[in-house]
Protein backbone atom coordinates (compact mmCIF):
# COMPACT_ATOMS: atom_id res chain seq x y z
CA UNK A 1 0.00 0.00 0.00
CA UNK A 2 1.41 3.45 -1.25
CA UNK A 3 0.45 6.83 0.86
CA UNK A 4 1.58 10.12 -0.58
CA UNK A 5 1.08 13.92 0.56
CA UNK A 6 2.83 17.41 -0.40
CA UNK A 7 2.61 20.51 0.58
CA UNK A 8 4.29 23.81 -0.60
CA UNK A 9 6.26 25.60 2.66
CA UNK A 10 7.57 29.10 2.73
CA UNK A 11 10.59 29.44 5.28
CA UNK A 12 12.33 32.48 6.25
CA UNK A 13 12.84 35.34 8.16
CA UNK A 14 9.63 37.86 9.48
CA UNK A 15 5.78 37.70 9.77
CA UNK A 16 3.97 34.57 8.44
CA UNK A 17 1.02 37.12 7.68
CA UNK A 18 3.39 38.71 5.01
CA UNK A 19 2.92 35.50 2.72
CA UNK A 20 -0.76 34.69 4.21
CA UNK A 21 -1.52 38.30 2.56
CA UNK A 22 0.55 37.98 -0.40
CA UNK A 23 -0.53 34.71 -1.71
CA UNK A 24 -4.08 35.27 -0.37
CA UNK A 25 -4.77 32.20 0.95
CA UNK A 26 -4.85 30.52 4.64
CA UNK A 27 -2.29 28.27 6.05
CA UNK A 28 -2.65 24.90 6.74
CA UNK A 29 -0.28 25.96 9.68
CA UNK A 30 2.48 28.37 9.86
CA UNK A 31 5.06 30.00 12.64
CA UNK A 32 7.02 32.61 13.38
CA UNK A 33 10.49 32.60 13.92
CA UNK A 34 10.27 33.52 17.72
CA UNK A 35 7.50 31.05 18.42
CA UNK A 36 8.32 28.20 20.82
CA UNK A 37 8.70 24.64 19.23
CA UNK A 38 6.15 22.45 21.06
CA UNK A 39 8.91 19.49 20.55
CA UNK A 40 11.64 20.74 21.71
CA UNK A 41 11.02 23.61 23.86
CA UNK A 42 13.14 25.57 21.88
CA UNK A 43 11.99 28.86 19.59
CA UNK A 44 11.50 27.67 15.82
CA UNK A 45 14.40 29.57 14.90
CA UNK A 46 12.66 30.34 11.62
CA UNK A 47 9.38 31.48 10.15
CA UNK A 48 7.49 28.65 8.13
CA UNK A 49 4.23 29.08 6.22
CA UNK A 50 2.53 25.76 5.18
CA UNK A 51 0.09 24.93 2.75
CA UNK A 52 -1.25 21.31 2.49
CA UNK A 53 -2.58 19.66 -1.03
CA UNK A 54 -6.21 18.73 1.07
CA UNK A 55 -6.09 15.36 -0.86
CA UNK A 56 -6.25 12.48 0.69
CA UNK A 57 -3.33 10.01 0.88
CA UNK A 58 -4.80 8.06 -1.61
CA UNK A 59 -4.53 10.50 -3.81
CA UNK A 60 -1.47 10.31 -7.03
CA UNK A 61 1.21 12.60 -6.67
CA UNK A 62 0.04 14.48 -9.57
CA UNK A 63 -3.24 15.46 -7.92
CA UNK A 64 -1.97 16.27 -5.21
CA UNK A 65 0.46 18.86 -6.84
CA UNK A 66 -2.37 19.76 -8.99
CA UNK A 67 -4.16 21.21 -5.56
CA UNK A 68 -1.07 23.29 -4.67
CA UNK A 69 -0.86 24.74 -8.16
CA UNK A 70 -4.34 25.50 -8.40
CA UNK A 71 -4.09 27.93 -5.17
CA UNK A 72 -1.09 29.37 -6.07
CA UNK A 73 -1.67 30.20 -9.73
CA UNK A 74 -3.67 32.46 -8.78
CA UNK A 75 -1.43 34.73 -7.92
CA UNK A 76 2.12 33.94 -9.50
CA UNK A 77 3.24 37.42 -9.13
CA UNK A 78 2.66 37.62 -5.90
CA UNK A 79 4.13 34.18 -4.93
CA UNK A 80 7.41 34.38 -7.68
CA UNK A 81 7.82 38.30 -5.66
CA UNK A 82 8.35 35.96 -2.58
CA UNK A 83 11.65 34.42 -4.09
CA UNK A 84 13.11 37.65 -3.39
CA UNK A 85 12.93 37.56 0.54
CA UNK A 86 12.15 33.66 1.30
CA UNK A 87 12.56 29.74 0.35
CA UNK A 88 9.63 28.32 -1.74
CA UNK A 89 9.49 24.44 -1.37
CA UNK A 90 7.27 22.01 -2.61
CA UNK A 91 7.91 18.96 -0.32
CA UNK A 92 6.17 15.68 -1.38
CA UNK A 93 6.29 12.13 0.68
CA UNK A 94 5.20 9.06 -0.47
CA UNK A 95 5.29 5.99 1.64
CA UNK A 96 4.96 2.53 0.80
CA UNK A 97 5.84 -1.52 1.86
CA UNK A 98 7.95 -1.74 -1.18
CA UNK A 99 9.20 0.45 -4.29
CA UNK A 100 7.38 3.09 -5.22
CA UNK A 101 8.16 6.11 -8.00
CA UNK A 102 6.45 9.46 -8.72
CA UNK A 103 5.79 11.31 -11.86
CA UNK A 104 5.18 15.62 -12.91
CA UNK A 105 3.83 16.31 -15.59
CA UNK A 106 5.77 18.67 -17.59
CA UNK A 107 3.31 21.54 -17.22
CA UNK A 108 3.69 20.83 -13.49
CA UNK A 109 7.13 21.48 -13.60
CA UNK A 110 7.47 23.73 -15.78
CA UNK A 111 5.22 26.22 -13.23
CA UNK A 112 7.09 25.33 -10.36
CA UNK A 113 9.94 26.95 -12.13
CA UNK A 114 7.69 29.71 -13.52
CA UNK A 115 7.01 30.33 -9.58
CA UNK A 116 10.59 29.88 -8.50
CA UNK A 117 9.43 26.51 -6.17
CA UNK A 118 12.34 24.38 -4.96
CA UNK A 119 11.00 20.27 -5.16
CA UNK A 120 11.70 18.55 -2.24
CA UNK A 121 10.84 14.66 -2.32
CA UNK A 122 10.76 12.06 0.87
CA UNK A 123 10.70 8.45 0.06
CA UNK A 124 10.09 5.64 3.24
CA UNK A 125 9.77 2.58 2.79
CA UNK A 126 8.65 -0.34 5.23
CA UNK A 127 11.25 0.13 7.81
CA UNK A 128 10.78 3.70 7.67
CA UNK A 129 14.35 4.41 6.46
CA UNK A 130 14.37 7.47 4.31
CA UNK A 131 15.26 7.79 0.88
CA UNK A 132 15.51 11.48 0.20
CA UNK A 133 15.97 12.65 -3.77
CA UNK A 134 16.67 15.87 -4.39
CA UNK A 135 14.91 17.08 -7.83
Amino acid sequence: MTSQYAYFQVTGCGDPGVVTKAVGIDPSSCNSSAEINPKTKCPWGVMKWRLDSGEPDDASVQQHVDSILLWLNRRPSAVKELCDEYDLTLHICCRASDTFGMHLTRDQTRLLGQLGIAIDYDGYVDDRKTIECEL
